[in-house]
């Protein structure tokens, strides 16, 4: 219901499932749209955001794809004006693989107060053996792109960069070298577990069990380390759980769908 709109505060913006990218274990490479979100849809979602909601509270845009920087940087320069014709207060976020920026798309997105968030499996070792452009490996693209973005001069210096990491037998095989490398380059982790939806397993998914021992071995790495000061969730979203008494992410509520 459209007049729900009033209790939410993020949206997800499916801008396509179309993808520069051909990761191993990706789930929409053989049926995959190349299919984009049209102007004409955020536009009638920036209008009903506007419409109906009652607060100051500023809403939560994340663009996510696919890979949503394929839709090209006009594109997104299209909906700053429409979010400056509609007077709403967003708060912009972007979940890419970071192959496709360059200094024009880092400095439109950094100037915009867009939050950038990155697609990284870890090292050179991990990243590449699952994340490529037809065999082709990535990491040395996406990690020079992160130290761009940090050393553009309108990049927070103190916010940390933000990279989601796919858990696979790669990462379980290579677990020190793992954390080692998001604890020097000072980058908070959110975790993904590999889950296919056909319950298949490939030769990267990991069992449940071994899912789970190597993520307590994770753990015990992380709180034990006195010099470490990155996050890895979801270890910190569960740790301010037992403390604030509720949970923030709607993963380890009852009411998650």
């Amino acid at each position: 219901r459209i007049e729900s709109m009033m209790h939410l505060d993020t949206i997800i913006i499916k801008t396509t499932y179309a993808c520069n990218f051909s990761c191993s274990y990706c789930y929409e490479q053989k049926n995959i749209s190349k299919k984009k979100i049209s102007l004409a849809i955020v536009d009638e979602l920036l209008k009903k955001i506007a419409l109906y909601s009652k607060s100051d509270k500023p809403f939560r845009m994340l663009w996510h794809g696919g890979e949503p920087l394929v839709m090209g940087l006009s594109f997104y320069k299209d909906v700053m004006d429409l979010q400056k014709e509609y007077q709403v207060k967003i708060i912009n976020s972007i979940q890419t693989n970071g192959y496709l920026l360059n200094d024009e798309t880092i400095d439109f997105l950094l100037k915009n107060n867009f939050h950038i968030g990155f697609s990284l499996d870890g090292p050179r070792r991990i990243h590449d053996s699952q994340r490529h452009i037809n065999g082709a490996g990535t990491f040395d693209t996406v990690f020079k792109n992160i130290v761009r973005m940090k050393a553009h001069t309108n990049y927070p210096q103190e916010r940390r960069v933000g990279v989601i990491s796919v858990f696979t037998k790669n990462t379980k095989e290579n677990l020190e070298e793992f954390y080692l490398f998001m604890k020097e380059n000072h980058l908070d982790v959110r975790i993904n577990d590999l889950v296919f939806w056909d319950g298949k397993e490939s030769w990267e998914s990991l069992s449940p069990n071994d899912y789970a021992s190597s993520l307590i071995t994770l753990f015990d790495m992380w709180v034990n380390d006195i010099d470490g000061d990155f996050i890895i969730n979801p270890f910190a979203e569960i740790i301010e759980g037992f403390i604030r008494g509720r949970v923030g992410v709607c993963t380890f509520s009852e009411k998650c769908h």
